[in-house]
């Protein structure tokens, strides 16, 4: 078990490096900088960190983290373990987080960093990957899972990213759930999916 002292001082270096990234493009950030803006020394980052990829690499874990319990918490009311509904919870799930993390999102570009745009998409495929391993006997994909989820993940990103505001709120963001939980139905519908009569 972590101490506690630790725990929370690796939780408030991430926790800067989230709060400077709505101002600041990641590449642009230092390690000095964050240090200063953490109120921690250089030494300390560096005995949990060896660099700032590192360091985000723990935050992408934080994230992914989240997103399983956004999505545990949803399954509450999924108790039959619908499928379906399943994969509409893990929609939701992946859009409050995105909206929840927006501005620390919007730095994600494969042009400019590669690395972190890739980091994130890792995370998110396997979470996707739990799914289908949740519901395969259920929902069994007509594709090689990993590649499908990819496949979907790419797929949403996109349509979240550059078909709608980053920023939305209020009505926006509700038509934002509302457009991809309708493009999900339909996907789910699909041949792709051999999902049971209803």
């Amino acid at each position: 078990m972590e101490d506690t002292r630790i725990t929370k001082t690796k939780r408030n270096i991430k926790k800067t490096l989230i709060e400077m990234m709505n101002a600041t493009p990641f590449e642009k950030i230092t390690v000095t900088q964050l240090c200063n803006q953490a109120n921690t020394s250089r030494i300390t980052f560096y005995t949990y960190y060896s660099d700032k990829y590192d360091l985000l690499e723990a935050v992408f874990v934080d994230l992914s983290q989240e997103l399983h319990s956004l999505y545990e918490e949803k399954q509450k009311d999924n108790p039959d373990s619908d499928p379906v509904l399943g994969f509409h919870n893990m929609l939701d799930s992946f859009l409050d987080l995105y909206f929840k993390y927006n501005c620390f999102v919007s730095h994600l570009n494969l042009q400019k960093d590669p690395t972190m745009q890739l980091s994130y998409f890792r995370y998110m495929v396997e979470n996707t990957m739990k799914i289908f391993a949740e519901y395969k006997d259920l929902c069994p994909v007509q594709y090689d899972v990993r590649s499908f989820s990819i496949f979907l993940v790419t797929g949403f990103w996109g349509y979240i990213r550059l078909g709608h505001p980053m920023k939305a709120s209020g009505e926006d963001r509700r038509k934002v759930y509302e457009d991809a939980h309708s493009l999900l139905a339909d996907l789910l519908a699909s041949p792709a999916f051999a999902l049971p009569s209803r």
